[in-house]
């Protein structure tokens, strides 16, 4: 719910390393780790 809340970044963040995730569990780490 958009309730004001300045999570844009992570919106559009969160669903690329869940992708990342799936697609390269190894490099999940790895992109974690840049974040």
């Amino acid at each position: 719910p958009k309730t004001g809340r300045p999570r844009s970044i992570a919106a559009e963040h969160y669903p690329v390393l869940v992708k990342l995730a799936h697609a390269q569990p190894y490099s999940s780490q790895a992109e974690l780790a840049l974040v």
